[in-house]
């Protein structure tokens, strides 16, 4: 299950649709949460279809190594992998990951280019799922994450 207050438009969700003894799975997006806690998402397959649902139906979509390589993610030379979210020429925000954790790192150059970043530890940001992830990088910059590329079907 995914808390109601953890959802935001956009977020990748599964699906679980039960009929009779069979349980099926749709990977779907969210397309609206209303007042009354009911959740409109919208499945990824061709026909699109729409569904109403409690948050007591859906599960998140677990992060793993390949999804996170698809999403953008990039080994770099700490043997970790690292997404750069925003950069300019004295800032360098990134989401990190290293040793089955996440992590937010934000690098600092001085007006000298002397790189500030030891000053900074790694903070733990405690999660592993994908609409998480979703919401930090909006939180971040304003923009959704788009990785509807991971489901296309093969």
């Amino acid at each position: 299950m995914v808390g109601l207050e953890e959802l935001k438009i956009g977020n990748y969700v599964i699906l679980h649709i039960k009929k009779g003894e069979s349980n099926k799975k749709v990977v779907c997006t969210v397309s609206g949460i209303d007042e009354d806690g009911s959740i409109t998402l919208r499945s990824l397959s061709e026909e699109k279809k729409k569904y109403t649902c409690s948050p007591s139906d859906i599960e998140p979509v677990n992060l793993t190594v390949k999804f996170i390589k698809e999403i953008g993610f990039e080994k770099d030379y700490y043997q970790e992998f690292k997404y750069i979210v925003d950069e300019d020429d004295m800032t360098e925000i990134s989401i990190c990951y290293r040793e089955k954790k996440f992590y937010l790192q934000i690098s600092y150059l001085d007006e000298n280019d002397n790189d500030l970043s030891q000053l900074l530890e790694y903070r733990l940001v405690n999660f592993k799922q994908l609409h998480q992830l979703q919401n930090i990088y909006f939180n971040l910059t304003g923009k959704l994450l788009t990785v509807s590329n991971l489901f296309k079907e093969e």
